[in-house]
Formats: structure tokens, sequence, C-alpha cells
């Protein structure tokens, strides 16, 4: 039940947190999320769950710090950070006892994509919209698992 309280301040807080990135991100930041998003692919491609696991949750920490709101970065870092592991661990089980289907890690790039798009564009709603539409995703997987 932890896991479901996580999604639902993810829910809130992270959509929220896109919009000031693509507000305030720098050209550096953007190279950051790009290198990030390059690992999540080679991550896919090859199947290592925890390469892809660790990839996705850096793009999401240069998501957080590039909003310019620490305060919301190290609750987003408290709290969503223990989620990815927990969905490691969970998608590792799962996959292996085969109740539930992996994680498209393909269609997951894909999601990344849009958002890095949208912020790269300055367009807050839309990476707002990516992103909630994702952290949802997400908190199904916890519940079919």
């Amino acid at each position: 039940m932890d896991v479901l309280r996580i999604c639902e301040l993810r829910r809130l807080v992270e959509p929220k947190v896109a919009e000031w990135a693509a507000e305030r991100i720098t050209a550096a930041e953007i190279r950051g999320l790009e290198v990030q998003l390059r690992e999540m692919e080679r991550g896919a491609r090859s199947a290592d769950m925890g390469a892809f696991f660790h990839a996705d949750l850096g793009f999401h920490r240069l998501l957080w710090k590039a909003s310019g709101n620490e305060f919301a970065a190290k609750a987003l870092e408290m709290t969503v950070g223990s989620l990815f592991a927990s969905g490691l661990a969970r998608s590792l089980q799962a996959t292996a006892a085969m109740k539930a289907a992996p994680i498209d890690r393909v269609a997951e790039v894909a999601k990344h994509r849009r958002i890095l798009v949208a912020i790269r564009a300055g367009r807050g709603a839309e990476a707002a919209g990516e992103l909630l539409e994702m952290a949802e995703g997400f908190e199904r997987h916890f519940r079919v698992s």
C-alpha cells in the first residue's frame, strides 16, 4: 500500500516539476537528459533491466533538478527514488513468475523522448501530461503485479 501512496504523490508533484523544467531548463541540462535517454535506449535494446532502470531514474533526477525547485526535487528523490527500486525488483519478479507482462522498455523510451521534446520546446503543459500518463502507467503496473 505504501507504493500506491507514493504513486499518488508522484502523480501530483512530478507533472508540475516537468512544467517548471520546461520553463527553466538550461542547454546543459537538456544535453544531460539526452544522454540519459540514450542510456535508456541501450538498456532497452540489451534487455538489461538494471541498466534501463538506472538510466530511467537518472533521467527523472535530471528533470527534477532542471525544475529549479530544490525542495520538489528532494521530495521526489526521497519518495519516487525508492519507487524506482521497487519497480525494478517487482518487474523482475513479475516477469520471472509470469504474473504480469514485463515493462515494454521500448515504449517507455518513446514516452521519455516525448517528454524531452516537449521540455526542449518549452511546452510545459504537454510535458506534464506525458509525465502524468507515464506515472499512471507505472502505478497500473504495480496494481497488476
